[in-house]
Formats: structure tokens, sequence, C-alpha cells
């Protein structure tokens, strides 16, 4: 199934699904292992999602 295919409220949701996800598969871990601050694993996170918001905002 292509994105293209499916309408644009459609594909924000999934958009969104998909950063959750990955967001989630990032921050787990990191906070997990207690080599950073919670602090630091927020910042990384919302680094995280500002990015992947950015390039799927850009197209």
């Amino acid at each position: 199934m292509h994105l293209i295919c499916l309408g644009s409220k459609r594909r924000f949701l999934l958009a969104g699904l998909v950063n959750i996800l990955l967001t989630n598969a990032l921050l787990h871990p990191l906070l997990y292992s207690s080599t950073l601050k919670i602090s630091v694993v927020a910042i990384i996170s919302q680094i995280f999602n500002s990015i992947f918001v950015y390039f799927y905002m850009e197209k």
C-alpha cells in the first residue's frame, strides 16, 4: 500500500503512529540503559521528534 493512495488525514495519522513507535524505540532503551540522565534522554527524544516532523512536513 502506497502512502500516495491514502488521504491526507490518514497519511498524517500514519506518520504520527510511526513517529510514536520510532520515538519509543529510541527512548526506552536509552532510559533502561541508565548511562544518561533522564533529562538528556528527553532532549534526545525531542530532537528526534523535531527531525522526523521536519522531514514529514517537507513533503
